[in-house]
């Protein structure tokens, strides 16, 4: 019964991200660029448009995508 509860009640727990988490989310250290991008990718999709992705890179990998 606990467990029926707690998996109802999960999303309370879990707190959508806004532009700040989004901003603030930077490539780990040992992380791929592409393991970052996808994690990118997972909170920019529940809330912005694909471009503010290249808008939100830091150099070098700004520098590359524009031209790309």
């Amino acid at each position: 019964m606990a467990n029926a509860f707690l998996e109802y009640n999960l999303f309370n727990i879990e707190i959508a991200p806004d532009l700040t988490v989004l901003q603030r989310t930077e490539k780990k250290n040992g992380e791929s660029f592409c393991e970052y991008a996808q994690r990118w990718h997972v909170l920019a999709a529940q809330l912005l448009p694909p471009k503010w992705f290249v808008d939100n890179l830091k150099p070098p990998y700004y520098e590359k995508m524009i031209n790309a």
